[in-house]
């Protein structure tokens, strides 16, 4: 079992918003989530599969992936995009974007009792830290 497993509650991020902008979120998608402090769950159902089950105050969603196959996504403004999930080891997952203009990718890396995310976009980057509940 991954020891990335587990609740993670929302710390602090920067430098998000220039990372939405730069896969093509929209302005006012940016400003309606810009205060939003999710709570994440993680889990492994099995040794082929990552489900994350993110919860808003006023939504919930998730999503399951499977390694080293593409998965096709929906960005919360309706823009579809697929990625593939790779398991660098049990304190760190990959998420590669493979059909963008600027391709993204998101890091997960367990440090200590942190979840550090790091996304980025062409020169973009974006570091986004929760703590394990």
């Amino acid at each position: 079992m991954s020891k990335l497993a587990g609740t993670w509650r929302f710390v602090s991020e920067e430098g998000m918003e220039d990372f939405s902008r730069k896969i093509g979120l929209s302005e006012e998608f940016i400003k309606e989530v810009a205060d939003d402090k999710p709570t994440m769950v993680i889990s492994f159902p099995d040794g082929d599969h990552v489900v994350f089950k993110i919860m808003l105050p006023n939504e919930v969603k998730e999503e399951t992936c499977k390694y080293g196959v593409i998965s096709e996504h929906t960005t919360p403004t309706g823009k579809a995009f697929k990625t593939i999930m790779t398991k660098e080891s049990d304190t760190c997952l990959k998420s590669v974007q493979q059909d963008t203009a600027i391709p993204a990718q998101t890091t997960y890396n367990l440090c200590g009792n942190e979840l550090h995310i790091t996304s980025t976009a062409g020169d973009s980057k974006a570091l986004t830290i929760f703590s394990r509940v």
